[in-house]
């Protein structure tokens, strides 16, 4: 640490003879808040990206049932996933729907292939299989068949789900491309950023995340607020 105190004899009393230890001790307060704070949020914002991943895939599979009247397919990929989404919460159903997608998947055709893949990783999370969940949507990250926001929004469920236990320097680097684009999910990706850049001391970068969140109308206001409680704990 930069800061030095002395002890000057006779005068009972410590003196600071770098004012910098007063800056250190305080960027590691900030940063402890901006850590409690994504704690706090951190599983209810992975909870709400699996949900989303299984509400949007079951809106995708009813068009993409409409537009290729394929009763057969349709038939196979809600057998494969079963109860899973009337059972919320059951561990063994969630693991064994998983697997059954994953399957069906294997021989599905491009739209429910890409549907079941997903529901599949968002099951295994669900069901606390982090490991096989970020290996399946890493698999859909890297598909180049997949369109582009369903394999944005797997980046971004990857890294979500390594955030406490990987290289915070490295997940940056996967999620800064989709929070510079103009993507669906880039407010997502923009939030990651920036408890990422906090997190390897990167001020600059993630004050600028958290004010580009804050004053963009269209970012959804669950993020906004977010993103404003964060700006006020880096600008202390």
């Amino acid at each position: 640490m930069a800061g030095v105190l002395s002890f000057a004899p006779g005068r009972g009393r410590f003196h600071v003879s770098d004012s910098n230890i007063f800056i250190e001790v305080d960027e590691d307060l900030r940063r402890d808040r901006v850590e409690s704070l994504w704690k706090r949020y951190g599983a209810y914002i992975i909870s709400a990206a699996i949900g989303i991943v299984l509400v949007v895939a079951g809106f995708v599979t009813w068009r993409h049932y409409q537009e290729t009247r394929s009763a057969e397919e349709a038939t196979q990929y809600m057998a494969a996933l079963g109860n899973a989404l009337q059972t919320t919460g059951n561990t063994a159903e969630d693991k064994a729907a998983a697997d059954r997608l994953t399957a069906f998947a294997a021989k599905a055709s491009d739209g429910y292939k890409t549907i079941a893949r997903l529901q599949a990783a968002g099951l295994k999370a669900r069901a606390g299989d982090r490991d096989q969940a970020i290996a399946l949507y890493n698999g859909i990250a890297s598909d180049s068949i997949v369109q582009v926001p369903y394999r944005e929004f797997a980046i971004i469920a990857a890294v979500m789900l390594q955030v406490d236990t990987n290289d915070p320097k490295l997940l940056l680097s996967q999620i800064r491309p989709i929070a510079d684009g103009g993507g669906s999910w880039r407010f997502s990706a923009m939030e990651l950023a920036g408890v990422l850049a906090q997190r390897i001391g990167d001020k600059d970068t993630a004050k600028t995340m958290f004010t580009r969140i804050a004053d963009d109308a269209e970012a959804p206001q669950t993020i906004r607020t977010r993103a404003t409680e964060m700006l006020a704990i880096l600008k202390g």
